[in-house]
C-alpha cells in the first residue's frame, strides 16, 4: 500500500467524516411517500412460481478439493473482481477462481498481529485489492491483499456483529445493541481501512422508544445488512423499516414490510400481533423475499414484486426426499436441478445456494426431481456434465441465480 503523510491522512478523515452525518442527523429528505409492504396482504396468497418466473440465467462453480480447501459449512461467499471468497465454520476463509480453482487462504487462526481467533465476517474493496476480516473474539478488523499478504489491523468498538464494504475504501460495522453499546444508540459506525472513525449513521434511539413491545428488552441483534452495487441495504429484526445507505453516506428509508395495517415507520407491532413473526429478508432489484414467515405457528415463505405490488406465498416442499438439505425452494424449470430458497445474494445482486453434486446426482432422476420440467436443455446437460465428476468428498457446488 501506498504510504500516505500524517498531514494527508488528517485532511483525508475530515474530508470524509463530512460526507457522513452525525449520530444525531436526520435522514436524508424524502419527497416521495414510503412504500409499505403489509405481509397480511399476502400470507394466504398461494402460488406455484417456478425458478424462470425472476431468474433469467443459472451458472454453476465447482469448488476445486484438495488438502488446502477442504470446506465445512459455508457462512459467507462473495465474488469481486473474478475471484470467489469463502469463509467457513472451520474459521478458513478461501480465495478461488471464478471457475472454482482454488488461489489461496487468506490469515491463519492466532493472537497475534495478522491472525484472527473466530472470524465472523468479511468486507470485499475491489479498487484496492483488499479483503477486510473481523474477528469477533478479539474485536479487530485485519486488512489483507487478496493473495492473503498482512496488510494492517484496527480495534472497532462498540461490539459489532457484522461489517461490510461502503464504496471503496471504507468499512461499515453493524452494531446490535445500541441502547448497551457507547455508540449513542446508533446502529452502524463507519471507519476507514486504517482505522480511524468517520461517522456514524441510523440513530435508533426513537425507534427504541417507540416500540409496541416490551421496551425493556434490547433489540432482538439479527441483522440483515446486504451488499449493493449503490450502498448497503439494512434491517434489524424486531423493526420493520427497511434501511438504504449510499456510497457517500447518505441515509434513506427504503420502504417498510410490515406484519399489521400500522403506518408506522419505526416499529412493527411486534410478534403476538396477528401471530405473524418473520425473521430474514433479502432485497433485489425487482423483489423482495421474506423468509421464514411464521403465521399462526405455519411457515410462510414470501416474494413481493416491488414492481407492481403483487406478492405471493410461494411453495414450499416437505416430502421431496430424506435430504437435510432439500426442504424448501422454487421448482428449478430451467434445468430441472436444485431447486432455490432466495434467501442470500452477492454484493452484485446475484442469489446464490450451495449443494452437494453427488447428493443431487443420486436424486435426480427419482422422486420429485423426475417429474421436474426442463426448459433448457443446454442447460441440463452442462448440469448432467457437472453431476458425472461430483464425488462424495468433493466440496459443494455454487449454484448462481441471476435476475431477470
Amino acid at each position: 500500500m501506498k504510504k500516505i503523510s500524517v498531514s494527508a491522512c488528517i485532511l483525508l478523515i475530515v474530508v470524509i467524516a463530512s460526507i457522513f452525518q452525525s449520530c444525531g442527523e436526520k435522514h436524508a429528505k424524502q419527497t416521495n411517500p414510503i412504500t409499505t409492504y403489509h405481509i397480511t396482504d399476502y400470507i394466504n396468497q398461494d402460488t406455484l412460481l417456478y425458478l424462470n418466473d425472476f431468474a433469467s440465467d443459472i451458472k454453476y462453480i465447482k469448488l476445486e478439493t484438495n488438502d488446502s480447501c477442504y470446506l465445512g459449512g459455508i457462512v459467507q461467499l462473495d465474488f469481486c473482481a473474478d475471484n470467489l471468497f469463502i469463509l467457513d465454520d472451520q474459521l478458513i476463509i478461501s480465495r478461488f477462481d471464478d471457475q472454482g480453482h482454488y488461489l489461496n487462504s487468506i490469515g491463519h487462526i492466532g493472537s497475534g498481529p495478522g491472525e484472527f481467533k473466530k472470524p465472523y465476517s468479511f468486507a470485499l474493496l475491489p479498487k484496492e485489492q483488499l479483503i477486510v476480516v473481523y474477528d469477533i473474539a478479539q474485536l479487530k478488523s485485519i486488512v489483507y491483499s487478496f493473495d492473503g499478504k498482512y496488510q494492517n489491523e484496527f480495534r472497532v468498538s462498540s461490539f459489532p456483529i457484522r461489517i461490510a464494504a461502503l464504496g471503496d475504501s471504507l468499512i461499515a460495522a453493524v452494531i446490535p445493541f445500541p441502547e448497551i453499546a457507547s455508540n449513542d444508540f446508533c446502529a452502524i459506525s463507519i471507519y476507514s481501512i486504517s482505522g480511524d472513525s468517520v461517522g456514524s449513521v441510523i440513530n435508533r434511539k426513537s425507534e427504541l422508544q417507540s416500540r409496541d413491545y416490551d421496551r425493556n428488552t434490547p433489540i432482538e441483534g439479527r441483522i440483515q445488512l446486504q451488499q449493493k452495487p449503490n450502498g448497503l441495504f439494512f434491517w434489524e429484526m424486531g423493526l420493520d423499516t427497511m434501511y438504504a445507505i449510499s456510497n457517500e453516506g447518505k441515509v434513506f428509508y427504503n420502504y417498510i414490510v410490515s406484519n399489521s395495517r400500522s403506518e408506522s415507520v419505526t416499529a412493527s407491532k411486534g410478534i403476538g400481533d396477528e401471530g405473524i413473526w418473520y425473521g430474514r429478508i433479502i432485497d433485489s432489484k425487482r423483489y423482495i423475499f421474506v423468509s421464514p414467515c411464521i403465521v399462526n405457528s405455519k411457515i410462510r415463505h414470501l416474494v413481493i414484486d416491488k414492481h407492481t405490488g403483487r406478492g405471493y406465498n410461494y411453495m414450499v416442499y416437505n416430502d421431496m426426499s430424506q435430504s437435510m438439505q432439500l426442504k424448501i425452494g422454487l421448482e428449478n424449470n430451467i434445468d430441472g436441478g436444485w431447486p432455490i430458497n432466495p434467501v442470500k445474494a452477492t454484493s452484485e445482486g446475484k442469489f446464490y445456494t450451495t449443494f452437494f453434486g453427488h447428493e443431487l446426482k443420486a436424486l435426480l432422476n427419482t422422486g420429485f426431481f423426475s417429474k421436474q420440467v426442463v426448459n433448457n436443455t443446454s442447460k441440463r446437460n452442462e448440469l448432467d456434465s457437472l453431476l458425472s465428476v461430483s464425488g462424495v468428498l468433493d466440496n459443494p457446488i455454487i449454484m448462481i441465480i441471476t435476475e431477470k
